[in-house]
């Protein structure tokens, strides 16, 4: 409980804060460069707040090379930990369009290039699209949590997201979380002791190997990549 408490005492306050500096520095450089540094930072600062031992292994990743990441998703930690884990690139986020109607919040996710989604609308989901790719055209990675929502065990992903990566033609790195689930469980806030461990397995080359057509095929070879890695860890 007390790690709990110490933990939410400075969560809300650098969350706030780090969402309002995000704007600013988006306003001093639109390149994002900045935000993006501040908000990887952030996330080593969660990181500390929650007292979990992580270990990370990002080593499969090549610094100056753009990628749509594919993640599992257990926690609301993720994101945070994302951030601390991915530091030698600048993401941003798929996240539904509700989050955005979100005073500060909604300014501060936009600023560190945040995607909004929004769900069974195939015409917003068109638009989706074409600002991941524009993204990736301006040199930033783009984050997909392709189950959806939070997970303890790999769940089924969904369609829209592998559309995206195979329209970029952009490699795909399959991010394995584990720990989160334990650390933060869903449906609560509190703070649990855990061993965080972040893999990023080895990228996949799309071009001359997936067209659009074989989206099922690419789905289901993640989903088996990634479930084998979870269950080792």
């Amino acid at each position: 409980m007390l790690r709990t408490i110490f933990f939410y005492s400075l969560f809300f306050p650098s969350l706030f804060l780090g969402l309002l500096l995000a704007t600013v520095l988006t306003l001093i450089d639109p390149s994002g460069r900045r935000a993006g540094l501040a908000a990887r930072k952030w996330g080593k600062l969660v990181l500390w707040l929650s007292g979990a031992g992580v270990r990370m292994d990002t080593s499969a990743l090549d610094p100056n090379q753009d990628y749509i990441f594919i993640s599992n998703h257990q926690s609301q930690m993720d994101i945070p930990i994302l951030y601390a884990a991915l530091d030698h690139h600048q993401i941003g986020f798929l996240a539904k369009d509700t989050l955005f109607k979100i005073p500060v919040l909604g300014r501060g996710m936009r600023a560190l290039g945040a995607i909004p989604v929004a769900r069974g609308n195939s015409l917003k989901s068109m638009k989706t699209m074409r600002t991941a790719l524009r993204k990736l055209d301006s040199g930033k990675s783009v984050v997909i949590f392709p189950e959806g929502t939070r997970n303890a065990e790999l769940g089924p992903f969904k369609g829209g997201g592998i559309a995206i990566a195979l329209a970029s033609g952009r490699p795909i790195a399959p991010v394995v979380i584990s720990g989160t689930g334990r650390l933060m469980p869903k449906g609560t806030l509190r703070i649990h002791p855990a061993e965080i461990r972040v893999t990023a397995l080895p990228p996949i080359t799309t071009r001359g190997r997936y067209s659009s057509r074989d989206r099922d095929e690419l789905t289901r070879d993640l989903w088996a990549m990634m479930h084998t890695k979870l269950l080792e860890n």
